[in-house]
C-alpha cells in the first residue's frame, strides 16, 4: 500500500485581486495499513480515553506551564485558536457596530469567524483607519511588517521563534497560537500569550465563566475532528469550540509535556527543511529565505517558480502521496503591501518519514529546472 501524507480541509481565504481557490493544508501525516486518517486539525493518531489522560498527569494548569516556559510569558489555554481570538476581542472589549480590524487578504475563514463577532474586517492593504490589527504570520513565515495600532499577533502558523524558544519580540500586547497544527493532539487546543499578568487573569476569569461541557460532548468533538467527513456535524463543533473557550483536562491528550519534546520536534523539523532547501535552487526560495524559514522553523516550505514547473511538481507529488499544492504566498512578508505569488507549498513536520522527504527532493530535483 502506497503511503499517503493527508491533507485536512482548510477553510476559505478572503478573496484577493487574483483569483485564488480553497486551499488545503498539509497535514504532513503518512498513513499505512490498518492507520487512522488523518484529521482535519492536524495528524491525530487517537483519541485517549480520559483515565489515559488522567493518568498521564497532564493538565490545563501544567500545560499552560510548560508553554508560559517556553514562550517567556503569560498563557491562557482556550478550546481553539478561533476560539482565543474572540476571546481577546472580547476582553478587549470591542463592538462589532463599532469597531474595525484590520486583517491580511488571505486569511482563514476561522479568523473571520471570529473577527465577525466583535468588528468590521478590513483590508491591511487598504490604508484605512482600523482600531486593531491582525498580524498574520502567513505559513509561519515571518511578517515584516508593523501596525501602528493595537495589534493581535496571530502565530497560529508560527509556533517557534527558534528551535529553542518560541519568546519573540512581540508585536503587541498578546497572540494567539494553535497546537494542533504542531503537535499531534487529540481535539483543538488553542491559547493565547501575553506579557502582561493581570490582562492575563482578566483572560482566565473569562474562560472560567464559560458553561463546562459534558464528558459525552467533549467526546463527541474528538471523535468528529478525527472522522474529518466535513458536513453540518464538523462545522457545528467548529463553531462550539468557537464561542466557548473553556477547555478540559481530558481535551489536551497529545499536547507537548516538557520543553524538551517541544525541542525535539523543533530539532526535527528543522532537519526537514534543511533536506527540503538543498533539494532546490536558490532563486526557488530566495537569498534570504533559506535563513528565514530555518530560523522560524515555518509550517510548511514555500518554492516559487515558473507556474508551469510548479504544477508540474505538486502533480508529482501527488502521484508519490504527498499532498502539497499551489498557493499564493506574500513574497514581500508585507500585510500592507503584499506581493502574492504562486508557490508549493511543501510539508516539513516532524512526523514525515525520511523515505518521505527523499521522495519529495528528488521530485524538486527532476521537476524544477
Amino acid at each position: 500500500m502506497t503511503s499517503r501524507i493527508k491533507s485536512p480541509r482548510h477553510r476559505s481565504r478572503v478573496p484577493t485581486a487574483s483569483p485564488i481557490r480553497r486551499p488545503t493544508l498539509p497535514s504532513y501525516w503518512t498513513r499505512g495499513a490498518g492507520e487512522p486518517r488523518a484529521t482535519s486539525i492536524g495528524p491525530v493518531q487517537h483519541t485517549p480515553t480520559y483515565a489515559k489522560v488522567a493518568q498521564s498527569g497532564l493538565t490545563v494548569s501544567r500545560l499552560e506551564s510548560v508553554l508560559a516556559d517556553w514562550f517567556e510569558a503569560e498563557v491562557v489555554l482556550t478550546s481553539s485558536g478561533r476560539s482565543a481570538i474572540l476571546l481577546y476581542l472580547s476582553v478587549a472589549g470591542l463592538n462589532r457596530y463599532e469597531h474595525r480590524v484590520a486583517i491580511p487578504r488571505t486569511v482563514s475563514a476561522c479568523v473571520l469567524d471570529a473577527i465577525i463577532r466583535r468588528a468590521f474586517p478590513v483590508d491591511a492593504a487598504s490604508a484605512q483607519n482600523v482600531d486593531l490589527t491582525i498580524l498574520y504570520h502567513q505559513y509561519g513565515i515571518p511578517q515584516q511588517f508593523r501596525a501602528e495600532t493595537h495589534t493581535l499577533e496571530d502565530i497560529c502558523h508560527a509556533f517557534f521563534a527558534s528551535e529553542c524558544t518560541g519568546a519573540r519580540s512581540w508585536a503587541g500586547p498578546a497572540a494567539v497560537f494553535s497546537l494542533p497544527k504542531f503537535f499531534q493532539t487529540s481535539s483543538m487546543i488553542g491559547g493565547i500569550v501575553t506579557r502582561d499578568r493581570s490582562l492575563a487573569d482578566r483572560i482566565r476569569g473569562v474562560r472560567v465563566e464559560a458553561p463546562e461541557l459534558p464528558k459525552e460532548t467533549r467526546s463527541q468533538h474528538a471523535k468528529c475532528l478525527q472522522r474529518n467527513t466535513g458536513g453540518s456535524d464538523l462545522e457545528e463543533v467548529y463553531l462550539a469550540r468557537l464561542l466557548n473557550p473553556r477547555i478540559e483536562d481530558d481535551e489536551i491528550a497529545g499536547a507537548p509535556s516538557s520543553i524538551e519534546e517541544i525541542k525535539h520536534i523543533a530539532g526535527k523539523r528543522r532537519q526537514n527543511l534543511e533536506r527540503l532547501l538543498a533539494a532546490v535552487r536558490t532563486s526557488a526560495v530566495g537569498a534570504e529565505w533559506p535563513s528565514l524559514l530555518l530560523s522560524a522553523l515555518s509550517f510548511a516550505c514555500p518554492v516559487f517558480g515558473d507556474p508551469v514547473q510548479l504544477a508540474e511538481t505538486s502533480a508529482r507529488l501527488k502521484s508519490a502521496g504527498i499532498v502539497a499544492g499551489l498557493y499564493r504566498i506574500d513574497r514581500a512578508r508585507n500585510m500592507a503591501k503584499p506581493d502574492y505569488q504562486t508557490a508549493v507549498l511543501l510539508p516539513c513536520h516532524h512526523a514525515i518519514p525520511e523515505h518521505k522527504i527523499d521522495e519529495m527532493g528528488d521530485v524538486l530535483r527532476t521537476t524544477l529546472r
